[in-house]
């Protein structure tokens, strides 16, 4: 019974038995073990003995610096700080906790840190495991997710929570008596993300700004699509792999500016900026950066999907060191919406304005730099960035896609333009051959050239196009023409295409009768062709047609001749079918590449 009920499950949640066996590993492998519990028990007893018991010492002035400096204590907060009173003063604890995940009982990490009464996040925009199992007890209080569910559908639950509720606009209160505490109206005002602990006064979200969950948001929902998807490495790319900015973003934005600077846009931008400092301890670069990326999201629109700050780890300092200087730098990774991020235009709707980034004839390289564009004018505009203090990576690696000019009636840029043209003259190529009276109608004419699947690094050019008279040499960064003497020689490359019949009795079993069939094809094909003056040479395998200045390789298909290269005759005299190489190779020719070849020439419409 307990076997029929683990396949219910299996069948109900998991797309597959092995990755069901994965989490379950994975559950095991970080888990904490109970020699482990019991070790750090012991040192938290030597610890709490040893914090209660360190002596008191008299307050001491926040501004009395001198003073400070002789017992050796550098003042941790920053200088843009407004002038802070008040005195600092030293008292030890009264009692020490344990809380977060440790203390649940739900440590699931290899390398776990042990929150001790209340340790803040180390890292800027984190989601650190303390709010994490903060916010699952919210959810098995708001009756979300119940104490029968395994860790897979808790953990699934958990992510579906987060990616469809928006913590900048309806924050989470966990505080049970709301009503004696600020509202989640008040605490909005005040930071970009809410989720209040407990105690209806800590916001455990207020070192995020709205970048920061809405990466989080967005990578829920990607965790989400790889726990429904069936693919082998599903699991891999959620659990194993670890994924870089640069590796996740289409474009990359690097913004410099010096503090003065920064400070003088800050005050144009935010009347109130030094209570936004004050929130940050002080850091002004944090409430600038926000500024910055929601200039950036405005003037982006739709054309981005995510807008990702790279945020910097935490730094540790000796207390008798001041701290270390901090770079006013903003490194951003764009993640764009490939159906709206080339768009020429971009439209406004709340003040029915329109912006024209461009000519309509610009190739696709250079519309893939209209976000650049936007981003630059935008922080100028906004934030008083000049262009030269914003580094923008998009098209440093196409270089070596561009090809010495030829005079054409489009611009070649990273080839993306030949690619269309050589389509189209397919397209068009594909209506002709349909169009021949042959004895049996064309019922499908299937491109399998990796042209089709815009995936030919340099596609082929039209004949049309003057080819170059000079030899081609490669120098470190760029083409140059050599200026020797004499032609180079002129490669024309052929895109392959296979046309399939209409269904007849008529088609031989034997294979070579068949092949004999194909070439009567192709040559009443070619005399078809060149009753219209196009250029044609038959041959016994494949017809090979100028069409559109482009070179055509055309092949008739048999579907059943796979069958037939499968046949394989016994020692007795009889037949059996068994896999062969012929036939393997006939099938990825003409069945498995062109399926494959159209259904990528789809995802690029």
């Amino acid at each position: 019974m307990e076997e029929l009920n683990m396949l219910r499950e299996t069948q109900m949640l998991y797309h597959s038995n092995l990755f069901r066996m994965q989490m379950e590993e994975l559950l095991a492998e970080v888990s904490l073990k109970e020699k482990r519990r019991q070790q750090f028990s012991q040192w938290l007893t030597k610890l709490s003995a040893h914090l209660t018991s360190l002596p008191e010492f008299n307050p001491i002035e926040l501004s009395d610096k001198p003073k400070l400096a002789r017992k050796g204590i550098h003042d941790p907060l920053l200088e843009t700080l407004p002038k802070i009173t008040g005195n600092i003063i030293f008292a030890a604890p009264t009692k020490l906790e344990v809380v977060g995940s440790f203390a649940s009982g739900t440590v699931t990490t290899l390398n776990p840190t042990i929150d001790v009464m209340m340790i803040l996040p180390r890292g800027m925009g984190s989601f650190s495991g303390h709010m994490v199992t903060l916010f699952v007890i919210h959810l098995l209080q708001s009756r979300k997710i119940n104490s029968q569910m395994s860790p897979y559908q808790v953990f699934r639950n958990a992510l579906l929570s987060i990616g469809s509720v928006d913590w900048t606009v309806k924050g989470v209160n966990m505080c049970p008596t709301p009503d004696n505490t600020p509202s989640l109206d008040v605490l909005h005002q005040l930071y970009e993300v809410v989720f209040v602990d407990p105690s209806g006064l800590l916001n455990l979200a207020a070192m995020m700004i709205t970048a920061d969950f809405q990466r989080i948001q967005h990578e829920s929902q990607l965790a989400i699509a790889f726990l429904n998807s069936s693919a082998a490495d599903s699991f891999e790319s959620l659990f194993i792999k670890k994924t870089e900015m640069f590796q996740m973003s289409d474009q990359f934005l690097l913004v410099r500016v010096k503090k003065k600077e920064g400070m003088q846009t800050l005050s144009k931008k935010k009347s109130n900026h030094l209570q936004h400092t004050l929130n940050w301890l002080g850091d002004a670069r944090q409430v600038l950066w926000s500024c910055m990326l929601a200039v950036l999201s405005e003037g982006l629109l739709e054309r981005k999907i995510l807008i990702a700050p790279r945020r910097e780890a935490s730094r540790v300092w000796q207390v008798d060191q001041p701290p270390p200087q901090r770079s006013w730098s903003l490194e951003v990774g764009l993640i764009l919406d490939p159906a709206s991020a080339w768009a020429l235009l971009t439209k406004d709707g709340s003040f029915h304005e329109a912006v024209l980034w461009g000519n309509p004839n610009l190739s696709q390289a250079q519309r893939r730099l209209i976000p650049e564009r936007i981003c630059k004018d935008v922080l100028y505009r906004h934030c008083g960035v000049n262009e030269e203090n914003v580094t923008y990576i998009a098209k440093q690696t196409e270089m070596i896609l561009h090809c010495p000019e030829y005079e054409m009636a489009f611009e070649y840029a990273t080839g993306e333009e030949a690619t269309q043209q050589a389509i189209q003259a397919f397209d068009s190529l594909s209506r002709k051959l349909r169009s021949l009276d042959l004895p049996l109608k064309i019922t499908a004419v299937q491109p399998k050239s990796d042209v089709n699947r815009h995936s030919r690094v340099f596609p082929p050019l039209a004949v049309a196009v003057p080819s170059a008279g000079k030899a081609v040499k490669v120098a470190e960064n760029q083409r140059l023409f050599s200026g020797r003497e004499g032609t180079s020689g002129v490669f024309r490359y052929a895109m392959k295409v296979i046309i399939f019949l209409e269904i007849s009795g008529k088609w031989p079993d034997d294979l070579d009768a068949i092949q004999a069939i194909k070439a009567e094809f192709h040559s009443k094909m070619c005399d078809l062709l060149s009753q219209d003056n196009i250029t044609a040479v038959v041959s016994p395998n494949f017809l090979q047609i100028l069409w559109m200045g482009y070179f055509f390789r055309v092949q008739v298909c048999y579907l059943r001749e796979i069958y037939l290269q499968r046949l394989v005759e016994t020692p007795e005299g009889d037949w059996k079918e068994q896999e062969t190489a012929a036939a393997t190779q006939l099938e990825l020719d003409i069945e498995t590449l062109p399926r494959l070849t159209t259904a990528i020439a789809r995802l690029a419409l």
